[in-house]
C-alpha cells in the first residue's frame, strides 16, 4: 500500500486510468474527498464493497472485481 499525505485542495492522479482524487477538507477525523473519474469507472465505499462482494474490505478484491468486469 502507498500512503501519501495530502494537504486540503492537493491531489493524487492516476492518469493512465483518467483518475484525480482531490483532499477537500479535514475536519477532525473526517476527510472529505472528492473523485473525478470516467463515467465507466465503478466507485465504491469499502464498506459498500465488502456488502456487494460479501467479503472483506481490501484494495486488491476492489481491483480484481474490476478487472475481471
Amino acid at each position: 500500500m502507498l500512503i501519501l499525505t495530502r494537504r486540503s485542495n492537493e491531489t493524487i492522479c492516476l492518469p493512465e486510468l483518467g483518475i484525480e482524487n482531490r483532499v477537500l477538507q479535514q475536519r477532525g477525523q473526517n476527510v472529505s474527498l472528492g473523485i473525478e473519474a470516467p463515467r465507466q469507472v465503478k466507485i465504491l465505499q469499502g464498506e459498500l464493497l465488502e456488502e456487494e462482494s460479501g467479503e472483506s474490505n481490501s484494495f486488491f478484491q476492489f481491483h480484481a472485481i474490476h478487472r475481471s468486469a
